[in-house]
């Protein structure tokens, strides 16, 4: 962009300013990037969505795919997250990935397991049979994809069968006794649980609603910090072209109890989720909101004196690269034939065992951020994703609160 001005010459200008909408109040980071964008970025900030926005900062749960060129240029999320976001669906991603003969990210042994409410699990059997027979012959009559039934089109996707077969054959002969049950549509720590396998199937069959559950192989010997229990919280983010970027600083989650492997009901002493950790009258009392970072990291590994974040931070990008890669055909679009662009920031979840190897645990769709990072996650986030799709230049770095520089580094 170029303006004339007297004499003839033409001189540099920023680009007119663009608008964006922001509709997910619930988001803190996502927040903090609207105000940066209005406050900071000059941006404009549209009252609705009525009218077509340059960005539009979405609901987490909007699921208006069809219409999205209609109402923006750009939207925080890619429409296919789900194939690594949601528990049992990314189970499907890496095994087809691995059979495909791509490299993909180490996972504890997982197993698909469904709760049937009310409905035993042979009558939810032959039901799922009538929905696929049904699907069918909808299919043949011309029927329109979305006037499928529910049972249809979870089938018509390629929802995963009951494992528990497989699960129980393999349970009944592996070398360690507990597994770690999480609700695919379960989040902040809700519905987890941790049982041996005479406990989950108990537990599984007696469920009072259908759930479908990710059942792993449960890290009974976790690497400690201070003798508690984390995980690893790292931040990536794809841009418009599916290029990944991976956050400077990491957040490790720490427990609030020391570790005790007899005591696996104690779930402020095995479960690291914040929202799981601020009911423990010790959250708080080591570190600030049971967070450390990298410095801290450093400093009690190198009085440990076995490992150092040099064995570390290769394992936590190769993972994030395996597992995008691994999504690729089935999250990466075509930006000239929907109309639209896509960038989106993921929360990779980690835990490492004793032997200092990284295991991943899920990814998440909408990540929250550590207090201190969020400011620093949202401006780096704006600079790479967001303002030079629309001719914009970066602003300067600002210290972040570990004296490093913040920013996203490309690697991949």
């Amino acid at each position: 962009y170029q303006r004339r001005v007297h004499g003839g010459r033409y001189i540099p200008m920023n680009p007119p300013c663009p608008s964006f909408f922001f509709a997910d109040p619930t988001s803190s980071l996502y927040r903090e990037v609207a105000r940066q964008l209005k406050e900071e970025r000059g941006w404009t900030e549209a009252p609705n969505n009525k009218r077509k926005v340059d960005v539009l900062l979405a609901h987490r749960q909007d699921k208006s795919w069809g219409i999205l060129g209609s109402r923006c240029r750009l939207v925080n999320y890619y429409r296919s997250r789900h194939t690594i976001c949601q528990k049992a669906t990314l189970v499907k991603t890496l095994r087809n990935a691995a059979a495909a003969g791509l490299p993909v990210p180490r996972v504890p042994q997982t197993f698909v397991l469904k709760s049937y409410g009310e409905l035993q699990p042979e009558a939810a059997a032959e039901q799922s049979a009538e929905a696929s027979s049904s699907s069918v012959q909808q299919s043949a009559q011309g029927v329109p994809p979305w006037r499928l039934s529910m049972g249809a089109k979870s089938l018509v996707k390629g929802a995963l069968p009951d494992e528990r077969n497989q699960w129980d054959e393999f349970a009944r002969t592996c070398d360690f006794e507990f597994w770690i049950a999480k609700s695919t549509g379960g989040a902040h720590g809700s519905q987890v649980h941790i049982k041996t396998r005479d406990e989950l199937l108990r537990f599984v069959d007696t469920y009072a609603a259908p759930v479908t559950w990710a059942v792993q192989r449960y890290v009974e010997r976790p690497f400690l910090l201070d003798r508690r229990k984390f995980d690893i919280r790292s931040w990536a983010l794809l841009d418009p072209s599916y290029r990944i970027f991976l956050f400077s600083e990491s957040s490790f989650r720490m427990a609030s109890e020391p570790y005790d492997m007899t005591q696996v009901d104690n779930k402020v002493m095995h479960i690291t989720n914040h929202c799981v950790q601020v009911t423990s009258p010790n959250y708080g009392l080591r570190e600030a909101e049971n967070e450390l970072f990298y410095a801290d990291v450093e400093r009690l590994l190198a009085a440990e004196g076995t490992f150092t974040l040099r064995d570390l931070l290769p394992q936590i990008e190769e993972c994030i690269v395996n597992t995008f890669r691994a999504a690729h055909d089935l999250m990466h679009h075509d930006s000239a034939s929907v109309g639209y662009d896509c960038f989106q920031l993921f929360g990779f979840d980690f835990i490492l065992d004793s032997s200092f190897v990284l295991h991943l645990l899920e990814v998440n769709s909408s990540p929250a951020c550590a207090a201190r990072l969020n400011a620093a996650v949202a401006r780096a986030l704006i600079d790479v994703a967001i303002e030079p799709l629309f001719g914009r230049s970066p602003t300067a770095e600002q210290p972040s609160p570990t004296g490093a520089s913040p920013h996203f580094r490309r690697i991949g």
